[in-house]
């Protein structure tokens, strides 16, 4: 708790100048959301960012009723989102389908195409969560009522963006699930980027990153994210980053531990999965084995004997870490700031 509340504060001293920055005009939307668009309109039959108009909608419409809780009965509700944002009775009627709750006659079972899972409230990330799903409806004098908040209409928009934008919805359109691991490749690789940068301020270290090949020599075992040479200690650091996602929940935590330490088996009985730690190791240990090609290509002095280290920075700080017993050691980006500053 004491690590993860540092990374916090550190985090949030950054980013507090950012309330005072003046926002930015964009003429045109980026790349990434055009594409993320087009893949929420098949899932969804809605773009994100219609999506977003239409919650940002209804906050104005509920403001107008109650300053926290609003309610409508549904017709009502759909006829003013479709004249203020010029669409169809059908599209709205769709989208608040989308993103409303119902009374089930048994809470636990919820009809197909969901699972009890999709209700546990011990897990996160529930297709039929308040959270996903933030209006309410209820039958009152004979006519469907819609009831929602309207600090908690903004926490909902914001949680689905961040669903799509951290691959973590379970998408079931091949456009979207393409879409978000782009989207999540092009964060990994920014996070690379970030922990290179990051070393490469000491002028002391020799820095480089995404290591596919040494000279002409092609890395066996996948690619070295950020390798460091440290002259001044004879040391070679290996260095893997890891854009994870924080784990919320139990379940989550134990899939954290499969990925980093434990690996899993295959579907259908295909064999064992290795874990992160375990490639890892691998690139290591080919370092090791191919140390004096490494030290010439890093145009160093090959002569005298240098040691490798391991070393895995993730985005966040993880629990996991301080559950199992790791041999590679892993620390948050923000950990790693506060060793290199204190050197």
């Amino acid at each position: 708790m004491s690590i993860f509340t540092g990374g916090e504060i550190a985090r949030s001293t950054s980013e507090f100048k950012r309330y005072w920055r003046k926002p930015e005009v964009v003429s045109n939307k980026p790349e990434f959301l055009i594409q993320l668009d087009k893949a929420a309109s098949i899932e969804f039959c809605c773009s994100i960012t219609e999506l977003q108009e239409l919650f940002g909608e209804a906050i104005n419409i509920g403001r107008t009723i109650h300053p926290s809780v609003a309610s409508l009965p549904l017709k009502d509700l759909v006829t003013h989102l479709a004249n203020q944002l010029s669409w169809t009775p059908e599209k709205v009627s769709h989208a608040l389908e989308l993103l409303s709750l119902s009374p089930r006659s048994d809470f636990l079972k919820p009809d197909n195409p969901y699972t009890p899972a999709d209700v546990y409230p011990w897990k996160f990330n529930r297709s039929l969560s308040y959270l996903r799903r933030p209006f309410l409806r209820r039958e009152c004098n004979g006519e469907i009522e819609v009831i929602w908040g309207i600090r908690h209409l903004y926490s909902a928009s914001q949680y689905l963006i961040y669903l799509c934008l951290n691959g973590r919805l379970k998408a079931q359109s091949s456009e979207m699930k393409k879409v978000m691991s782009d989207l999540r490749n092009k964060q990994g690789e920014a996070f690379n980027d970030k922990v290179a940068d990051l070393l490469a301020q000491d002028s002391t270290l020799v820095v480089h990153r995404r290591v596919k090949k040494i000279g002409k020599t092609k890395i066996q075992v996948g690619d070295i994210d950020v390798l460091v040479a440290d002259p001044t200690n004879l040391c070679i650091k290996v260095i893997e980053c890891k854009n994870f996602a924080l784990a919320r929940a139990p379940h989550e935590m134990k899939n954290e531990l499969d990925q980093l330490f434990l690996g899993r088996q295959k579907r259908k009985g295909k064999g064992r999965e290795k874990s992160a730690v375990e490639h890892h190791q691998e690139r290591v240990d080919w370092v090791r084995d191919h140390l004096h090609d490494v030290v010439t290509w890093l145009e160093l002095d090959s002569s005298t004997d240098w040691s490798v280290e391991p070393l895995i920075v993730t985005d966040y700080e993880l629990a996991t870490p301080h559950i199992y017993s790791s041999p590679i050691p892993v620390v948050s980006f923000v950990e790693l700031s506060k060793t290199l500053s204190l050197s």
